[in-house]
């Protein structure tokens, strides 16, 4: 069986901010086991796979339609 990461730990690996692990789990973008409402475990293997696809576009996702001139 394989070792689960915390959000935590799973942010250092990304070499990212805690937050933003939550909300690539909550957008669906990084694969995740939900513990109860408010825990959440990730598989090394998934967040490699992730890193190696070349990570999530939602920056570009955030940004499509908008006027940036403003």
């Amino acid at each position: 069986m394989e070792t689960l990461m915390t959000a935590e730990d799973t942010a250092v690996l990304l070499n990212t901010r805690l937050e933003r692990v939550w909300a690539l789990a909550r957008e669906k973008d990084l694969p995740c086991v939900r513990l109860g409402k408010r825990q959440m475990r990730f598989s090394r293997q998934a967040v490699e796979e992730f890193i190696a696809s070349g990570g999530s576009d939602g920056a570009t996702k955030k940004t499509e339609g908008k006027d940036e001139t403003k």
